[in-house]
């Protein structure tokens, strides 16, 4: 018992240590999601979606500039989708459901301003000491119920964008590794 304890105070204290060789490097920071459900129907599989007529999509940032992010969120999104099981058209007149999605970095939308407009906040917290090429961003999904036109579905999620340019190829992985662990529940 001793040794466990002695090998989580080291571990603990490793951790808490500082390392100058990465001073410069962004600090790992797991993403956060909030789900909410607004009504208790599941969405069957097989279910067809398409975007919301609605959608407002990406806040403009000039450091972004070298890349199309509503393309790479969109194309994340419809592959997370498709990998859940359901069907995804252009046509939103012929769907059950449509997604929405809002995204931003912190610096166009600041978490008091995200609770405002969507009443939830995952909460990620980053240290004022960032490398000035990554901030936080925050992005928004919601599907609509096409029969009745309500939410019925929202997961909003938090993690550092890095905004220098990377290979097309590693951020679309990364958007979509963030998509799927936000539509886990879906």
């Amino acid at each position: 018992m001793e040794k466990i304890i002695l090998l989580s105070c080291i571990a603990l204290l490793d951790a808490c240590s500082s390392n100058t060789t990465r001073q410069n490097t962004a600090p790992i920071i797991k993403p956060v999601s909030v789900q909410i459900r607004y009504d208790n129907q599941i969405i069957p599989a097989d279910s067809l979606f398409s975007w919301s007529p609605g959608l407002t999509g990406m806040y403009l940032d000039a450091r972004l500039n070298h890349t199309n992010m509503d393309e790479l969120l969109k194309k994340g999104i419809v592959n997370a989708l498709i990998e859940k099981g359901y069907r995804f058209t252009e046509n939103a007149s012929e769907t059950e459901y449509t997604i929405a999605y809002t995204a931003a970095l912190e610096s166009a939308l600041s978490d008091d301003e995200v609770l405002g407009a969507f009443g939830v906040q995952p909460g990620l917290v980053v240290s004022k000491d960032l490398a000035q090429n990554v901030e936080k961003g925050t992005l928004v999904i919601d599907v609509i119920n096409q029969k009745t036109g309500r939410l019925h579905w929202r997961s909003s999620g938090q993690t550092l964008a890095k905004l220098e340019q990377m290979p097309q190829q590693q951020r679309q992985q990364r958007i979509n590794q963030f998509i799927k662990m936000m539509l886990s529940d879906l």
